[in-house]
């Protein structure tokens, strides 16, 4: 299999046709994305499935229409971009700020949904969120943040990204009460006073390739011991 129909990618703006309808969009994706000499049944049948686990079915016969006067909801149309993107069942899925353009309601019912496909059909999802809410932000498995200079800075379970900080002095006093995670990690790697931190935001990425890994094992084994006691 050729690597592009290995890998599937949601862009940031929706690619939709806007004279099909929504299922015709889903059905003309697997034609492009599927194997050669799939056969029609199992193609309907993934088509099916899309519509049933993206809650779509109750638009399937509605044409999407132009992004200027949609036919269907933000919501909806980006649930079908989606399913464009996972109807060929790659074994990895790269999905570019699916919550954009989305209020926090609907941000985080399609993250929930992508992330029941990503169980149910066993595909690694990747995906790029700015400023995500905080129910948002806890749905992922594991999270990488990012410094301004695009290196590492954490890589982990969401659970313990405050512990990880915290330990390196943020947390008190560099960043606002009553923010979500997201909205406090968006502060320490770009704007954090450096004289209340153990680690400057410029240093964050070699704090982390120096002795983040190991910080994180020993977390985790703390955390499994405390469990099974």
């Amino acid at each position: 299999m050729s690597l592009w129909r290995r890998i599937g990618y949601v862009p940031q703006e929706d690619v939709l046709h806007a004279n099909l309808t929504v299922r015709e969009n889903l059905d003309y994706a697997a034609c492009l994305r599927m194997q050669p000499g799939t056969p029609a049944s199992w193609r309907s049948a993934v088509v099916y499935a899309m519509l049933n686990d993206l809650e779509l079915f109750h638009r399937e016969n509605r044409v999407v229409g132009p992004e200027q006067r949609p036919a269907i909801s933000g919501g909806e149309r980006r649930r079908v971009n989606i399913g464009m993107g996972i109807v060929a069942l790659p074994p990895v899925l790269y999905l570019d700020e699916p919550t954009t353009g989305l209020d926090s309601r609907m941000s985080h019912k399609v993250v929930h949904l992508v992330r029941g496909l990503a169980e149910m059909m066993a595909i690694n999802m990747v995906a790029v969120v700015h400023q995500p809410s905080q129910a948002v932000f806890e749905l992922f498995d594991t999270l990488t943040v990012l410094t301004n200079e695009k290196m590492v800075a954490y890589q982990g379970p969401p659970w313990a990204v405050a512990a990880y900080f915290q330990q390196l002095g943020y947390g008190v006093g560099s960043v606002r009460k009553h923010t979500s995670h997201a909205e406090s990690l968006l502060e320490f790697v770009t704007k954090a006073d450096s004289t209340l931190v153990k680690v400057k935001p410029s240093d964050l990425g070699a704090a982390w390739q120096l002795s983040g890994s190991q910080w994180l094992r020993s977390v985790a084994r703390g955390a499994l011991k405390k469990e099974l006691e």
